[in-house]
């Protein structure tokens, strides 16, 4: 839940949400994601080793926007950012993609 590659992929793709994380006295981490623009937001708190508890609420559902992204970085072996690369095509269109430009890609928003 708070590794980097994830939270690097997702702030290309999804660059007007907010990401961060509260750690609780007892050490326990909360991922929290927030849209200024349409005031979603989601939270999800760890309660054992592979459960949590998610709460969420607003227009978006700012989780389902970004669990397929970590679904993607897991199964791709949770790689590093030396792994990513960018392409800028003639037209403006910047595309992120992993390990080689005609393999898993996104395109950057506008």
């Amino acid at each position: 839940m708070d590794a980097q590659g994830p939270q690097f992929l997702s702030a290309l793709v999804r660059p007007g949400v907010n990401d961060f994380a509260l750690v609780a006295e007892d050490g326990r981490r909360t991922r929290c994601l927030y849209a200024p623009d349409t005031s979603s937001w989601a939270r999800i708190t760890m309660t054992g080793v592979i459960t949590a508890q998610l709460v969420h609420a607003g227009p978006r559902d700012l989780w389902a926007e970004r669990e397929p992204l970590l679904a993607h970085w897991r199964d791709a072996g949770r790689p590093g950012h030396e792994r990513y690369g960018l392409t800028v095509s003639p037209d403006g269109t910047h595309t992120v993609w992993l390990d080689e430009p005609d393999g898993m890609s996104w395109r950057l928003p506008d």
